[in-house]
């Protein structure tokens, strides 16, 4: 007959008629890597959570042994940490891609409007005012003056200015493009 008390474990030995109690000591059980996978897991915290789907999968792989106290510990604070990286790296991704996607618009409306001008100049041969450019650019382009700017500054030499970062004009950060039709590998032909 064996009986468990903690870690120590009796045993009862017939030896003939007589009967003696022994004792020893047994090791409790025990899952490392359960343990590593929390304690990784666990640091994974400290690193801004870049250790945690590590520490996860650790006490993943860890809940097919006994016990599963660290392994379940190390799962979710692993799962928790992952979820905070992963939220955590898209908002900086998307906080990156925003600029991105401000000068890859401003370049599409450059490219509008050069489009327009050079057209203008090659139907009729001169460059449009300042007035008849507005009007061209917003009819054909749907660019207003908030988006891009034309100034006529010679009967070859045009200007267009686009707001900055802060999206105002007249500022520090103002994109200004200056075209020469009569330029090679300028916008317009000669």
């Amino acid at each position: 007959m064996t009986f468990d008390i903690g870690v120590i474990v009796q045993e009862e030995l017939n030896v003939g008629d007589r009967s003696f109690m022994a004792s020893k000591q047994s090791q409790p059980e025990s899952n490392t890597l359960g343990l590593a996978g929390f304690i990784v897991s666990l640091v994974g915290w400290v690193t801004c959570g870049v250790l945690c789907p590590v520490g996860a999968l650790l006490s993943l792989i860890a809940l097919a042994r006994r016990p599963r106290g660290f392994a379940v510990a190390g799962l979710v604070v692993g799962l928790l940490g992952s979820g905070f990286l992963l939220f955590f790296g898209l908002t900086i991704l998307a906080a990156m891609m925003v600029p991105a996607l401000g000068a890859a618009k401003e370049t599409a409306n450059l490219i509008k409007a050069e489009t327009t001008i050079t057209a203008i100049y090659n139907d009729t041969g001169a460059l449009p005012s300042d007035a008849d450019a507005a009007l061209e650019l917003g009819a054909q382009q749907g660019l207003s003056a908030d988006d891009i700017r034309y100034q006529k500054l010679s009967d070859s030499t045009y200007q267009f200015t686009q707001p900055g970062w802060d999206g105002t004009f007249g500022t520090d950060d103002d994109r200004i493009t200056t075209k020469d039709v009569t330029q090679r590998g300028s916008s317009g032909t000669p």
